[in-house]
């Protein structure tokens, strides 16, 4: 599995640890075509990348028409800040908490990218969690050397319940491939992703009643600031089962130290 990650309008694909190809997403784009040219059928079914999503731009670049026709076995990722956030904050007296990379796009940005992952263009949505306190943030002495990245794990689902199923953009079933179905079987991870015979029982009972606004403070993370602060969310965990076991209760965590590495066996097509 390749990842793919952007630095100084460059893409850069990362595998086994180490940088294989660079350019721009056309040049990426020529690369991929090559590069399956030359493997037999049963290789490529094995070959994937994941593309992180912050631009309309980007996304043009890789609808699913062009990824069927070009027979590129490659998944969008995008992440909440770039769906609902936008580069206006950067102007707000604490605009240090939104840098990070890709930085914030623009509103345009924001509402194509919120139509892709409800039309099936976007596969999953992660967060790039990075959880640097404002005192590291203020510490740089330039915005150069601001750490980058924000503290977004924690309300992921609830973000995308509220602004994605809630808002009318997507159904449950379509909320629950973002967050978790399409993820499991692009890493391939065998036997999870989705409830069904012989799958491991990893099941979340999600509360559609909770009601909260979101603040710098409240998250379960050790940072003290939070980008979506102020945001009025709906929805949210109240019972998580993994493997079959009760780890969080009416939403507070109860079994600790449950989680094992899962090795990977293959990768799955999502469309």
């Amino acid at each position: 599995l390749g990842l793919v990650s952007r630095y100084a309008n460059r893409i850069y694909v990362m595998y086994a640890g180490r940088v294989v190809e660079s350019g721009t997403t056309e040049d990426l784009l020529k690369f991929y075509r090559t590069m399956y040219s030359g493997f037999s059928d049963m290789l490529c079914a094995q070959l994937k990348a994941v593309f992180p999503i912050d631009t309309t731009q980007r996304l043009s670049s890789f609808s699913k028409g062009m990824r069927r026709q070009a027979a590129l076995l490659v998944a969008l990722s995008c992440c909440p800040q770039y769906l609902l956030l936008d580069d206006e904050r950067y102007k707000e007296p604490d605009g240090a908490k939104y840098v990070m990379s890709p930085p914030l796009r623009t509103p345009e940005d924001n509402k194509a990218l919120l139509a892709a992952c409800a039309s099936g263009d976007i596969d999953t949505i992660g967060t790039d969690h990075c959880s640097f306190t404002m005192a590291q943030k203020l510490a740089a002495k330039d915005f150069s050397q601001i750490p980058n990245g924000g503290a977004g794990v924690r309300w992921r689902g609830e973000l995308m319940y509220t602004y994605g199923v809630l808002a009318g953009r997507m159904n449950m079933q379509r909320f629950s491939a973002l967050m978790s179905g399409n993820a499991a079987a692009v890493f391939g991870l065998e036997g999870r992703g989705r409830i069904a015979k012989d799958f491991a029982a990893d099941i979340v009972i999600w509360d559609g009643s909770i009601t909260r606004t979101i603040s710098d403070t409240d998250g379960e993370h050790n940072c003290d600031n939070s980008p979506f602060a102020g945001f009025e969310v709906k929805g949210g965990a109240r019972e998580v089962f993994l493997n079959g076991e009760l780890v969080v209760s009416n939403g507070k965590l109860i079994g600790e130290h449950r989680g094992k590495y899962i090795r990977r066996k293959g990768h799955n097509k999502i469309r």
